[in-house]
């Protein structure tokens, strides 16, 4: 199992994380599409938004897909995911990544993280979660 953090494809389209979180996946389009191929299932995901926020972690339950019902040009590559912790709408519960990596920045794109350390992403997941009462 890898630990793998991906960007939430901000730059190109401010409402596609939004979608991965209500589909159960992470996504990749034009030439990011090939930066997918290094997930496997089974290896625990970061979803990563600006501001070093972790949005969402969680497993990878496939490996690459492609959705090829959209134009040519458009056509998305995506993984499942099984979403273990996900923050609220308005993303204030949301993990600052320097706590859980020693301050080191998060990688570009899609890209192992060897510098998380899980007990402590554990330990945030569970600050973090949205008890219902």
């Amino acid at each position: 199992m890898q630990i793998i953090c991906v960007k939430d494809n901000i730059t190109n389209c401010d409402r596609c994380y939004k979608d991965m979180l209500m589909s159960n996946k992470i996504s990749a389009y034009y030439d990011a599409i090939k930066q997918l191929e290094q997930i496997k299932q089974g290896d625990l995901i970061l979803l990563y938004h600006k501001n070093w926020k972790v949005i969402a972690v969680g497993f990878a339950i496939s490996n690459v897909l492609t959705n090829d019902m959209l134009k040519h040009d458009d056509r998305e590559s995506f993984v499942y995911i099984n979403w273990i912790f996900k923050a609220n709408d308005d993303l204030n519960n949301s993990i600052d990544y320097r706590n859980i990596a020693d301050g080191n920045p998060p990688p570009p794109t899609v890209s192992p993280v060897y510098k998380v350390n899980e007990k402590k992403l554990f330990e945030e997941m569970s600050k973090k979660q949205n008890l219902y009462v």
